[in-house]
């Protein structure tokens, strides 16, 4: 019997405790907008960082708004903001998808540094990788293989081989060929590998070279893209067939290239301690820590919104061949994606069941969106209906298909394979 279990009763006589089960503190990771995740020694999983499922959503909905206002072209202006212009600055869903790929994935080699648990292993991190991207990704592909019967287009074999090892992005015959959305896959395909060495590199170094090494990275590929923006000042064909065009000055390789992207991944690995660090203060100051996380998360918010409304403005602010506003717009995201976890009301919101479904759906979504759009503009045409004329229409049916065909691939494919994935770490454990 515990020491304690005995207590002086109101007559000095003992009185015996009842010897229930101790009160359970709450998980604060599972109260919905609590703000607060596991403790140090707990692993961080994206799910139960609050508000960045929601967030993901959101970037996905901004990705789709620029195809679809590519083929309706919407063109409204509201004083000296231009909803066009903003539509189009929707592609940077793109730049908040990297921040927050570097962001999440760096966040365990951060943990293990404080204290926390072990990262994953190499091996299995790639393997989740993987089993992340490429079933949901091969699905895809190969309805639009077969449904365009594109065996039988000239040099499409390459074509489909680059497809299939995510380097179509290195050639200018490939990068949009089968879906122009596609490119961002390849992309982040290959700045996953970075991840593994970057953290081991962290982990054994202090935290001060460790973030001069990656702030030192980041500048190295900018410079990079400078330098092979140059390099290439002319037309470059396609080594195993000539008919192919492998590089030009000024093309979608050049300007879409890894080192023009590095800045921005960079950007998110950095941004993991500074969530970290202040997570810590909240646990001491939790409601002037939620109060000022809502105050920056909004503010940066509205300057974000005014940068990509606002045209003339955002050009101005981007270092040349920067990509997405380079450096005040990542910059202004990676505060987001810091502060939106820790406040209350920005997260609440966020943490919105519609919202957090459509992040959920959000990769299926990115997938799918694009091949929606144009079946969806075939399908109009074919009851003698244009999309330009009908624009609310399409815009209902377009999403509605690429939702859809997200939820499907959630449901059969990317979920019971992270089914797989979560019961064969508990064997293990």
């Amino acid at each position: 019997m515990p020491a304690d279990a005995l207590r002086p009763g109101p007559s000095g006589s003992p009185q015996r405790r009842p010897q229930g089960r101790p009160h359970a503190r709450p998980n604060a990771s599972r109260i919905p907008g609590s703000g607060t995740p596991p403790s140090g020694n707990t692993l961080l999983k994206p799910g139960q960082i609050p508000g960045l499922t929601g967030l993901r959503g959101l970037a996905a909905l901004g990705v789709f708004l620029v195809h679809y206002n590519q083929i309706v072209r919407l063109d409204p202006f509201f004083g000296p903001f231009d909803l066009a212009y903003l539509l189009a600055n929707g592609g940077y869903g793109v730049a908040l998808f990297l921040v927050l790929s570097g962001f999440l994935l760096s966040l365990p080699y951060w943990q293990a540094r404080q204290g926390g648990p072990p990262p994953p292993r190499t091996g299995a991190y790639l393997l989740k990788r993987m089993l992340r991207i490429l079933p949901a990704y091969l699905a895809v592909l190969s309805v639009l293989i077969l449904g365009s019967r594109h065996w039988l287009i000239p040099g499409a074999w390459a074509d489909i081989l680059l497809h299939l090892l995510f380097l179509f992005n290195l050639t200018e015959f490939s990068i949009f060929s089968l879906n122009p959305a596609f490119w961002t896959l390849a992309l982040e395909m290959q700045l996953y590998l970075l991840v593994p060495p970057c953290g081991l590199l962290l982990l054994r170094v202090s935290q001060r070279l460790g973030v001069t090494l990656l702030v030192s990275f980041a500048i190295l590929g900018y410079l990079g893209q400078l330098s092979l923006v140059q390099l290439v000042d002319t037309i470059i064909p396609w080594p195993l067939n000539p008919q192919l065009l492998w590089l030009r000055p000024g093309g979608a390789v050049l300007s879409h290239s890894v080192l023009a992207h590095l800045p921005h991944f960079m950007i998110g690995i950095l941004a993991a301690p500074c969530y970290l660090k202040l997570q810590k203060r909240k646990g001491v100051h939790p409601g002037l820590i939620s109060r000022s996380c809502d105050r920056y998360f909004w503010t940066a918010s509205c300057l974000l919104a005014l940068l990509l409304a606002t045209p003339g403005l955002e050009p101005i602010l981007t270092i040349p061949q920067g990509r997405y506003g380079l450096p005040l717009v990542p910059l202004l995201l990676a505060g987001v994606l810091i502060t939106l976890p820790c406040s209350r009301y920005a997260a609440a919101i966020f943490e919105w069941k519609p919202l957090k479904l459509f992040g959920l759906l959000s990769y299926g979504f990115y997938l799918w969106h694009q091949p929606s759009l144009h079946y969806s503009d075939r399908l109009l045409s074919s009851f003698e209906l244009d999309c330009l004329d009908q624009p609310g229409i399409f815009a209902v049916l377009s999403l509605s298909l690429a939702l859809g065909a997200a939820g499907l691939s959630y449901l059969l494919v990317e979920r019971p394979l992270l089914r797989c994935w979560k019961k064969r770490l508990q064997r293990r454990a």
